[in-house]
C-alpha cells in the first residue's frame, strides 16, 4: 500500500491523438457554449501553451465594426473554410446567403449541424469536389492555413480551383513581428537559424488526454502577402487593420476568369 512516504509513480505515454478541437467544441455546445465549459488548449512544438474559452466559437456575430464590415462583402455562394462550430456560417445563411462549411474536425462538422449549419469534413489542401463558389472565408485566424512556405501555392491553387467568376476570399490574419514576448521572439530566432520565415509555427489542441495531430501554420504581415501572391490567381483588394492590434482583415480578388 502506498504511505505516502515517497512519490507515488509517475504515469508516463503521451495523449492520444484524436479530434480534440471537436470534442471541446461539443463539450461546449453541450451547454450551448456557455462560458467555462471547454476550453480550446494551443500547444506549440516548443512547449509553449495558449488557452482560450470555447465560448469563443458560439459568440453571435455583430459586436466588431471591422468584421462586420468584412463580412458584408460576402456574396453568392459561401464556403467557410475552417468552419468551427458555425459562427460565420451561421451568420451569413441567417442573411440569406447559401453557405456551406468545411472542417477536418469531425466534432466540429456534427456542432455546425447541431446548429443548423450545412457542413462536411474535408482538407482544404485537397477537398472533396464542391463546386465552384464566390466567397471564400478563412476568418477566425484561418490565413494560417497558408501553413508555410512550401505549402501556400498548394493551399492558393485548392482556393483558386474552388472559385468562381470574380470570386473573393475574406481572410483574417497577424502580423507575428508585432509582439515583444520573450518566449515568441526566442521561437522566431529559432526559425530564422533554420531558414523559416518568423510566423511559421508548428500547433496542435489539447482537450483532456487528448491531442489533435500537430499542423504548420504560417502567419505573416499583410504588407508581405504580396509576394506570396505573385504567382497565383489572387491580389490584394481590402485590408482593415487596428494600429493597436496585430490582427488584421483582408479581401483577396481573382483577377484571371475561371477556365
Amino acid at each position: 500500500m502506498y504511505d505516502g512516504s515517497t512519490p507515488a509513480a509517475v504515469r508516463g505515454g503521451h495523449p492520444e491523438t484524436a479530434d480534440a478541437f471537436g470534442q471541446a467544441l461539443l463539450a461546449a455546445a453541450a451547454r450551448d457554449g456557455q462560458p467555462a465549459t471547454a476550453y480550446i488548449i494551443t500547444e506549440r512544438d516548443d512547449g509553449m501553451i495558449s488557452a482560450r474559452d470555447a465560448c469563443h466559437y458560439f459568440t453571435p456575430v455583430g459586436g466588431d465594426d471591422i468584421e462586420n464590415d468584412v463580412l458584408a462583402l460576402a456574396r453568392g455562394r459561401v464556403l467557410d473554410i475552417g468552419c468551427g462550430a458555425g459562427r460565420h456560417a451561421r451568420y451569413l445563411h441567417s442573411q440569406g446567403l447559401n453557405v456551406l462549411g468545411i472542417d477536418v474536425s469531425a466534432g466540429a462538422v456534427e456542432v455546425c449541424r447541431q446548429r443548423g449549419v450545412t457542413a462536411l469534413l474535408g482538407n482544404i489542401y485537397d477537398p472533396p469536389p464542391l463546386g465552384r463558389f464566390d466567397t471564400l472565408l478563412l476568418l477566425g485566424g484561418n490565413l494560417g492555413l497558408l501553413g508555410s512556405p512550401h505549402l501556400a501555392p498548394q493551399l492558393l491553387a485548392s482556393l483558386t480551383a474552388l472559385a468562381g467568376d470574380g470570386a473573393q476570399i475574406l481572410a483574417e490574419g497577424f502580423d507575428p513581428t508585432a509582439t515583444e514576448d520573450p518566449d515568441d521572439l526566442a521561437y522566431q530566432r529559432h526559425n530564422a537559424a533554420l531558414g523559416m520565415p518568423p510566423g511559421a509555427i508548428v500547433v496542435r489542441v489539447r482537450h483532456r488526454a487528448i491531442a489533435t495531430a500537430s499542423t504548420p501554420l504560417w502567419y505573416l504581415p499583410a504588407q508581405e502577402l504580396a509576394q506570396v501572391l505573385a504567382d497565383s490567381d489572387w491580389n490584394i483588394g481590402r485590408l482593415w487593420q487596428r494600429p493597436d492590434s496585430p490582427s488584421f482583415w483582408i479581401q483577396l480578388t481573382r483577377h484571371t476568369a475561371a477556365a
